[in-house]
């Protein structure tokens, strides 16, 4: 592949992933251990919560993300 196409491409690339990303709200989503800590929560009690339906959360794959 031609080294200016591969460029262009980048390019093109990254101009889309920073037109779609936003940080301010992706700071947000918190691992279970950063959610345990700003908290002061035990993991057992974060997914009692979340088996309760009293905190937003996402699953991705096998990981579960917490709005913080």
């Amino acid at each position: 592949m031609d080294k200016d196409l591969k460029a262009q491409m980048r390019q093109l690339f990254e101009d889309v992933v920073e037109a779609h990303l936003c940080p301010p709200c992706e700071d947000q989503w918190l691992t279970s251990r950063q959610f345990c800590k700003r908290y002061c929560i035990s993991e057992p009690t974060l997914r009692a919560l979340r088996r309760n339906d009293n905190v937003k959360f996402k699953q991705l794959g096998r990981q579960f993300r917490y709005w913080g």
